[in-house]
């Protein structure tokens, strides 16, 4: 049974998302914009014992799933599809399904120290300068207005943390992470076509990564094509996800 969450159930639902991914994803949001609004909206899928087998967040009709085991997966694709139709939601990959992408934690252990100068909490004009010059890297550009509203809210709330990489004043490089649940998630990571292959995505992320506590695990969802790259950094493949 799915119902939506109300005041009373924001602690079972922070319960079950801690320490995952998706989890993280839900709860940023949550932390961010909290309750009441129809654009952010959060449901837990409990069983006949009442006991909680998946959460479904939803901002802006973008969905995630949270799932660590048996759920009761047909009734969550049913309500995806009601909800966002072929669009579908950002979950974990199933036995014999798939994967659309690769979910990898940090090793710590293989992490390069950071080298270069990297501004944190830039101004967001600067993080929207590196995406907008790089369309078709394996994200879409969104547009500036609602970019900037999201993740300035974001940024005072404490559910998101950003770096920007300058060369010649000019900024080149950029990396965000989503922050919630004892999981940091690597959400951007850019850097423009004229400098790409020479590390400046990497300095912009270590330098997050080195500001986020060494108790807190990191992620990052992986888009086919890009494995090498993150494993660079010291992640590692823990399982897949579809979208």
């Amino acid at each position: 049974m799915l119902r939506i969450v109300e005041n009373d159930s924001i602690l079972t639902m922070a319960e079950y998302c801690k320490g995952d991914p998706y989890g993280c994803r839900i709860m940023a949001t949550y932390n961010t914009y909290g309750l009441g609004n129809d654009f952010a909206q959060f449901w837990l899928q409990v069983d006949e014992h009442e006991k909680v087998t998946a959460v479904v967040g939803s901002l802006d009709n973008g969905l995630t799933v949270c799932a660590k085991g048996d759920y009761d997966f047909e009734e969550i694709d049913l309500f995806v599809e009601m909800l966002a139709g072929k669009n579908g939601a950002l979950r974990p990959v199933r036995k014999g399904e798939a994967a659309d992408g690769l979910m990898m934690r940090l090793d710590r252990e293989f992490l390069p120290p950071s080298s270069d100068e990297v501004d944190i909490a830039p101004p967001i004009e600067d993080l929207y300068s590196v995406m907008e010059r790089c369309p078709g890297l394996g994200f879409n550009v969104p547009a500036f207005e609602p970019f900037y509203a999201d993740m300035l809210r974001r940024t005072k709330a404490g559910t998101a943390m950003s770096a920007v990489l300058h060369r010649d004043v000019l900024p080149v490089s950029c990396a965000a992470v989503h922050l919630a649940s004892n999981v940091a998630l690597l959400t951007m990571c850019a850097t423009i076509p004229t400098l790409q292959g020479q590390g400046c995505g990497a300095t912009c992320c270590r330098a997050l990564i080195n500001r986020i506590p060494a108790e807190t695990e990191v992620y990052v969802f992986c888009l086919p094509g890009y494995c090498g790259y993150y494993e660079k950094m010291g992640f590692r493949v823990t399982g897949g996800f579809v979208y």
